[in-house]
Protein backbone atom coordinates (compact mmCIF):
# COMPACT_ATOMS: atom_id res chain seq x y z
CA UNK A 1 0.00 0.00 0.00
CA UNK A 2 1.43 3.41 -0.90
CA UNK A 3 2.41 5.90 1.76
CA UNK A 4 -0.32 8.49 2.07
CA UNK A 5 1.15 11.99 2.37
CA UNK A 6 -1.29 14.59 3.61
CA UNK A 7 -0.48 18.27 3.19
CA UNK A 8 -2.75 20.91 4.60
CA UNK A 9 -4.22 23.38 2.15
CA UNK A 10 -4.02 27.03 3.06
CA UNK A 11 -5.02 27.42 6.59
CA UNK A 12 -6.96 29.14 6.33
CA UNK A 13 -8.03 31.15 9.18
CA UNK A 14 -7.33 34.53 10.68
CA UNK A 15 -8.01 34.50 14.39
CA UNK A 16 -9.22 37.72 15.91
CA UNK A 17 -8.14 37.68 19.53
CA UNK A 18 -10.80 40.03 20.80
CA UNK A 19 -13.62 40.17 23.28
CA UNK A 20 -16.95 41.88 23.36
CA UNK A 21 -17.45 44.02 26.45
CA UNK A 22 -20.94 45.46 26.60
CA UNK A 23 -21.03 45.16 22.83
CA UNK A 24 -17.73 46.98 22.31
CA UNK A 25 -14.69 45.20 20.90
CA UNK A 26 -11.60 45.32 23.10
CA UNK A 27 -8.37 43.42 23.61
CA UNK A 28 -8.37 39.87 24.89
CA UNK A 29 -8.34 39.56 28.68
CA UNK A 30 -4.84 38.61 29.84
CA UNK A 31 -5.01 38.60 33.65
CA UNK A 32 -8.56 37.76 34.67
CA UNK A 33 -10.04 39.67 37.59
CA UNK A 34 -12.19 37.92 40.22
CA UNK A 35 -15.25 39.54 38.62
CA UNK A 36 -14.33 38.12 35.22
CA UNK A 37 -13.79 34.66 36.72
CA UNK A 38 -17.21 34.90 38.39
CA UNK A 39 -18.71 35.83 35.01
CA UNK A 40 -17.07 32.78 33.39
CA UNK A 41 -18.35 30.50 36.15
CA UNK A 42 -21.86 31.90 35.70
CA UNK A 43 -21.71 30.92 32.03
CA UNK A 44 -20.62 27.40 32.99
CA UNK A 45 -23.62 27.12 35.29
CA UNK A 46 -26.00 28.14 32.50
CA UNK A 47 -28.22 25.97 30.37
CA UNK A 48 -26.81 23.80 27.62
CA UNK A 49 -28.21 26.16 25.00
CA UNK A 50 -26.57 29.16 26.70
CA UNK A 51 -23.21 27.40 26.92
CA UNK A 52 -23.40 26.26 23.29
CA UNK A 53 -24.08 29.85 22.23
CA UNK A 54 -21.09 31.03 24.27
CA UNK A 55 -18.68 28.53 22.70
CA UNK A 56 -19.85 29.02 19.10
CA UNK A 57 -17.85 32.22 18.28
CA UNK A 58 -14.61 30.49 19.27
CA UNK A 59 -15.05 27.75 16.67
CA UNK A 60 -14.59 27.99 12.91
CA UNK A 61 -15.48 25.14 10.55
CA UNK A 62 -12.82 24.79 7.85
CA UNK A 63 -13.77 21.62 5.94
CA UNK A 64 -10.54 21.44 3.97
CA UNK A 65 -9.20 18.07 2.82
CA UNK A 66 -7.33 17.57 6.11
CA UNK A 67 -8.45 20.32 8.49
CA UNK A 68 -12.05 20.04 9.71
CA UNK A 69 -12.20 22.89 12.18
CA UNK A 70 -10.14 25.25 14.32
CA UNK A 71 -10.99 26.76 17.69
CA UNK A 72 -9.49 29.15 20.18
CA UNK A 73 -9.29 28.76 23.98
CA UNK A 74 -8.61 32.02 25.79
CA UNK A 75 -8.13 32.30 29.56
CA UNK A 76 -11.77 33.33 29.97
CA UNK A 77 -13.05 30.39 27.94
CA UNK A 78 -10.64 28.09 29.79
CA UNK A 79 -12.41 28.88 33.07
CA UNK A 80 -15.74 27.99 31.47
CA UNK A 81 -14.35 24.73 30.06
CA UNK A 82 -12.76 23.70 33.36
CA UNK A 83 -15.97 24.42 35.28
CA UNK A 84 -18.02 22.45 32.74
CA UNK A 85 -15.59 19.54 33.02
CA UNK A 86 -15.80 19.57 36.82
CA UNK A 87 -19.62 19.65 36.68
CA UNK A 88 -19.68 16.61 34.39
CA UNK A 89 -17.57 14.81 36.97
CA UNK A 90 -20.01 15.72 39.75
CA UNK A 91 -18.11 18.64 41.29
CA UNK A 92 -20.72 21.35 40.83
CA UNK A 93 -19.45 23.39 43.79
CA UNK A 94 -16.38 24.29 41.69
CA UNK A 95 -18.70 26.46 39.60
CA UNK A 96 -19.25 28.75 42.59
CA UNK A 97 -15.63 29.15 43.72
CA UNK A 98 -13.56 31.86 42.04
CA UNK A 99 -10.54 30.91 44.19
CA UNK A 100 -10.60 27.28 43.02
CA UNK A 101 -11.02 28.41 39.43
CA UNK A 102 -8.07 30.78 39.74
CA UNK A 103 -5.86 27.94 41.01
CA UNK A 104 -7.03 25.60 38.25
CA UNK A 105 -6.27 28.29 35.65
CA UNK A 106 -2.70 28.84 36.88
CA UNK A 107 -0.97 26.54 34.31
CA UNK A 108 -2.59 28.56 31.50
CA UNK A 109 -1.99 32.07 32.86
CA UNK A 110 -1.24 34.48 30.00
CA UNK A 111 -1.66 31.64 27.52
CA UNK A 112 -4.03 31.01 24.63
CA UNK A 113 -4.52 27.64 22.92
CA UNK A 114 -5.40 26.99 19.30
CA UNK A 115 -6.92 23.59 18.53
CA UNK A 116 -7.03 22.14 15.01
CA UNK A 117 -9.08 19.01 14.31
CA UNK A 118 -7.71 16.94 11.43
CA UNK A 119 -9.03 14.03 9.40
CA UNK A 120 -6.97 11.59 7.35
CA UNK A 121 -7.60 9.61 4.19
CA UNK A 122 -9.22 6.26 5.15
CA UNK A 123 -6.50 4.35 3.26
CA UNK A 124 -3.59 6.00 5.09
CA UNK A 125 -0.83 3.86 6.58
CA UNK A 126 -0.03 6.07 9.58
CA UNK A 127 0.91 4.31 12.81
CA UNK A 128 1.15 7.61 14.71
CA UNK A 129 0.15 11.22 14.16
CA UNK A 130 2.43 12.91 11.59
CA UNK A 131 4.56 15.76 12.86
CA UNK A 132 2.09 18.54 12.17
CA UNK A 133 3.15 21.95 13.42
CA UNK A 134 1.14 25.03 14.37
CA UNK A 135 2.17 28.66 14.06
CA UNK A 136 0.58 32.11 13.98
CA UNK A 137 1.53 34.59 11.27
CA UNK A 138 1.32 38.26 12.20
CA UNK A 139 0.17 40.90 9.69
CA UNK A 140 3.83 41.93 9.22
CA UNK A 141 4.77 38.34 8.29
CA UNK A 142 6.36 37.51 11.64
CA UNK A 143 6.01 33.83 12.47
CA UNK A 144 5.14 32.84 16.07
CA UNK A 145 5.54 29.18 16.92
CA UNK A 146 3.63 27.50 19.73
CA UNK A 147 5.52 27.07 23.01
CA UNK A 148 4.02 23.58 23.42
CA UNK A 149 2.36 21.28 20.91
CA UNK A 150 0.20 18.24 21.66
CA UNK A 151 -0.88 15.77 18.97
CA UNK A 152 -3.75 13.45 19.92
CA UNK A 153 -4.56 10.46 17.69
CA UNK A 154 -8.11 9.43 16.80
CA UNK A 155 -8.99 5.98 15.46
CA UNK A 156 -12.63 5.81 16.63
CA UNK A 157 -15.75 7.71 15.63
CA UNK A 158 -15.35 11.40 16.41
CA UNK A 159 -17.31 12.73 19.37
CA UNK A 160 -18.27 16.38 19.10
CA UNK A 161 -18.15 18.59 22.14
CA UNK A 162 -15.83 20.97 24.00
CA UNK A 163 -12.10 20.19 24.02
CA UNK A 164 -10.77 18.04 26.83
CA UNK A 165 -9.21 19.86 29.78
CA UNK A 166 -6.29 19.35 29.81
CA UNK A 167 -5.64 17.85 26.34
CA UNK A 168 -5.29 14.05 26.60
CA UNK A 169 -2.00 12.36 25.89
CA UNK A 170 -1.83 10.29 22.72
CA UNK A 171 -1.91 6.52 23.30
CA UNK A 172 -0.53 4.10 20.74
CA UNK A 173 -2.94 3.26 17.94
CA UNK A 174 -4.21 -0.29 18.60
CA UNK A 175 -2.94 -2.87 16.12
CA UNK A 176 -5.36 -3.37 13.27
CA UNK A 177 -6.97 0.07 13.62
CA UNK A 178 -6.76 2.86 11.06
CA UNK A 179 -5.79 6.33 12.22
CA UNK A 180 -8.85 8.36 11.21
CA UNK A 181 -7.70 11.77 12.35
CA UNK A 182 -6.01 13.77 15.07
CA UNK A 183 -6.23 16.88 17.18
CA UNK A 184 -3.31 19.31 17.25
CA UNK A 185 -3.21 21.67 20.23
CA UNK A 186 -0.78 24.60 20.15
CA UNK A 187 -0.30 26.77 23.24
CA UNK A 188 0.91 30.33 22.68
CA UNK A 189 2.39 32.87 25.07
CA UNK A 190 0.34 36.07 25.01
CA UNK A 191 3.55 38.01 25.66
CA UNK A 192 4.41 37.18 22.03
CA UNK A 193 1.08 38.41 20.66
CA UNK A 194 -0.79 41.65 20.29
CA UNK A 195 -3.94 40.92 22.33
CA UNK A 196 -6.04 43.02 19.94
CA UNK A 197 -4.35 41.74 16.77
CA UNK A 198 -5.45 39.35 14.03
CA UNK A 199 -3.27 36.37 13.11
CA UNK A 200 -3.30 33.75 10.38
CA UNK A 201 -3.07 30.22 11.71
CA UNK A 202 -0.84 27.81 9.79
CA UNK A 203 -1.02 24.08 10.44
CA UNK A 204 0.94 21.65 8.30
CA UNK A 205 3.69 19.12 7.98
CA UNK A 206 7.24 20.39 8.38
CA UNK A 207 9.44 20.09 5.33
CA UNK A 208 11.72 17.66 7.15
CA UNK A 209 8.81 15.40 8.05
CA UNK A 210 7.55 15.40 4.46
CA UNK A 211 11.07 14.59 3.23
CA UNK A 212 11.16 11.52 5.52
CA UNK A 213 7.82 10.36 4.16
CA UNK A 214 8.86 10.93 0.55
CA UNK A 215 11.97 8.83 1.24
CA UNK A 216 9.69 5.85 1.84
CA UNK A 217 8.53 5.98 -1.78
CA UNK A 218 11.93 6.45 -3.35
CA UNK A 219 12.80 10.17 -3.06
CA UNK A 220 16.14 11.37 -1.69
CA UNK A 221 17.61 14.82 -1.06
CA UNK A 222 19.59 15.86 -4.12
CA UNK A 223 20.24 19.52 -3.29
CA UNK A 224 19.89 21.96 -0.39
CA UNK A 225 19.87 25.70 -0.95
CA UNK A 226 19.28 28.01 1.99
CA UNK A 227 16.03 27.05 3.67
CA UNK A 228 14.85 24.79 0.82
CA UNK A 229 15.76 21.32 -0.32
CA UNK A 230 15.18 19.43 -3.55
CA UNK A 231 14.24 15.76 -3.51
CA UNK A 232 14.61 13.51 -6.53
CA UNK A 233 13.34 10.10 -7.59
CA UNK A 234 14.09 8.07 -10.72
CA UNK A 235 11.19 5.66 -10.31
CA UNK A 236 9.55 5.22 -12.73
CA UNK A 237 11.09 8.32 -14.34
CA UNK A 238 13.13 11.18 -12.95
CA UNK A 239 11.09 13.68 -10.95
CA UNK A 240 12.08 16.56 -8.66
CA UNK A 241 10.19 18.31 -5.87
CA UNK A 242 11.37 21.37 -3.90
CA UNK A 243 10.07 21.97 -0.37
CA UNK A 244 10.93 24.34 2.51
CA UNK A 245 13.15 22.67 5.07
CA UNK A 246 11.76 23.92 8.37
CA UNK A 247 8.58 25.95 7.93
CA UNK A 248 5.18 24.31 7.93
CA UNK A 249 4.01 23.66 4.38
CA UNK A 250 1.33 25.92 3.03
CA UNK A 251 -0.42 25.12 -0.24
CA UNK A 252 -1.88 28.30 -1.61
CA UNK A 253 -3.89 30.91 0.25
CA UNK A 254 -7.47 31.10 1.35
CA UNK A 255 -8.96 34.27 2.73
CA UNK A 256 -11.69 33.61 5.29
CA UNK A 257 -13.32 36.13 7.57
CA UNK A 258 -11.95 36.31 11.08
CA UNK A 259 -14.29 34.92 13.73
CA UNK A 260 -15.17 37.28 16.51
CA UNK A 261 -13.76 35.85 19.72
CA UNK A 262 -15.34 36.93 22.97
CA UNK A 263 -12.97 37.10 25.92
Amino acid sequence: MPVMIATVRPIVLALMLALSAAGTAAAIDVDLTPAQIDAALAIARGTEAERTAFHAPYIRAINEAVVERVELVSEFRRVVLIAEDRARKGDRMFGYSASQAQKALAPWNRRVSVIARLRFHPQNTYVSVPDYTAALIAPDGRRITSETLTRVARWTTRLDGPPAVPPPQTPAVPRGNTLLGATVVGRFDLEMLDPSGAYELVVGLSGEDLARRLARIGYSVSRQTGSHMRLTTTEPTQHHVTIPKHDALRDGASGKAAPRIRR
